[in-house]
């Protein structure tokens, strides 16, 4: 997703900078630089629906503290190496 709000070029309010940097932090270090590089180029490529769809879909998952399926659909996504 983070690829996808780049190359969108959404904007991140202040308040919320630093969390965002630490969570990109963490999702680097545990899939490793080539694995990472790959599923963030991957995200730039989403269209425009599919990455607003998956954020929706993101944020119902969070809301209602299901954080495991996040979890999984992320794991089903990272590239392998």
């Amino acid at each position: 997703m983070g690829g996808a709000a780049e190359e969108l070029g959404t904007a991140l309010h202040p308040v919320l900078h630093s969390g965002h940097v630490q969570a990109v932090q963490t999702m680097r270090t545990a899939l490793g630089e080539a694995a990472f590089g790959l599923a963030w180029a991957d995200g730039r490529t989403l269209p425009t629906e599919e990455a607003a769809a998956l954020a929706l879909e993101d944020a119902d998952a969070v809301r209602h503290g299901q954080w495991a399926r996040v979890g999984r659909r992320l794991l089903a996504w990272t590239p392998a190496i």
